[in-house]
Order: C-alpha cells, then structure tokens, then sequence
C-alpha cells in the first residue's frame, strides 16, 4: 500500500494536490514518512499472538539462554522439531502468578 515510488509521492504535483508544503525540506520529510510507514507492522494482539524465547526474553528482560534454560521447563508438543512457541497470554499469566507468589 505504502511502498510506491518516493520520488513521485514527493514532487511538488503531488504535494499542491493536496495542499501540502512544497519545499525540499518538505518534500525530503513526506519521502522520510513515506518510508518508515512501508516499514511499520501491525503489531499481533496479546490474545493471539505466539511468542519465541527470544521475544519472552525481551519481555521479562532476562537473556535467552537465562529463559531457555530456567524458566522453559516443559517440552513442547510436537516433538520439538522447528522453533517453540509459547502463547502470550500463558506467559504473562504464569508471570503474574510468579510475582504475585514472590
């Protein structure tokens, strides 16, 4: 939707179209915009996302090897093959019930 050609996006036409600013610093600001917006996900919502070590490290702000190794005790299904996935709301739950114990 977003990733068009900045150059087009930011010329003057365009701009005037829709009564926007025409100067370069303007122009080089919508490109800018234009550019990080292509880059922005969506982000999952809590209720159905999955989570990998790495991201339950971010969130409990603890190191990867710290989760994998002390807090990731159960083995997953399906064999363990591919990457583990945890659901989120588990993972806050069990957090929550962990401080509220501590």
């Amino acid at each position: 939707m977003w990733r068009q050609d900045y150059d087009s996006i930011a010329s003057p036409n365009f701009l005037l179209a829709f009564g926007l600013p025409t100067s370069n610093d303007d122009a080089l600001i919508l490109k800018l915009a234009v550019a990080l917006a292509a880059q922005m996900q969506l982000p999952i919502p809590v209720s159905i996302d999955l989570w990998d070590v790495a991201m339950i490290a971010r969130v409990l702000k603890r190191s990867e090897s710290m989760v994998r190794n002390r807090l990731i005790c159960l083995p997953v299904a399906g064999g363990g093959q591919g990457q583990p996935l945890y659901k989120a709301t588990e993972v806050l739950e069990w957090t929550q019930k962990y401080r509220d114990r501590h």
